[in-house]
C-alpha cells in the first residue's frame, strides 16, 4: 500500500472512531434525559394526581356519596394532568 492510501486510510479509521465515540456519549446522554423524563412524570402522577384521585374513589364509596367532592377532585385531576402533559412535552 501506497503511503498516500495508507494515510487515507488511517484518517477515515480516525474518523469513524471519533463517530463512535460521538454516539457512544449521544447515547449515556439519551439515557439520562429518559431517565430524568421517567422520574418527573411518576412524580407528577404520585404527588399531584394519584391523592386526588383516592380522594375521589373515597367521597364516592360512602353510603351516601358525595358527588360534588368526587367531581371537584377529578376536575383537579383533569387540570393537573394537563400541565403534566405540557411539562413533559416542552
Amino acid at each position: 500500500m501506497t503511503d498516500n492510501k495508507e494515510l487515507e486510510l488511517n484518517t477515515i479509521i480516525a474518523k469513524l472512531k471519533l463517530d463512535i465515540d460521538i454516539l457512544i456519549a449521544e447515547k449515556v446522554h439519551i439515557k439520562s434525559d429518559l431517565k430524568s423524563i421517567q422520574y418527573k412524570a411518576r412524580n407528577i402522577l404520585t404527588e399531584w394526581v394519584l391523592n386526588d384521585v383516592s380522594l375521589s374513589i373515597h367521597a364516592l364509596d360512602r353510603p351516601k356519596p358525595k358527588l360534588n367532592v368526587a367531581v371537584h377532585k377529578l376536575s383537579l385531576v383533569e387540570e393537573k394532568l394537563k400541565e403534566a402533559i405540557n411539562i413533559l412535552t416542552h
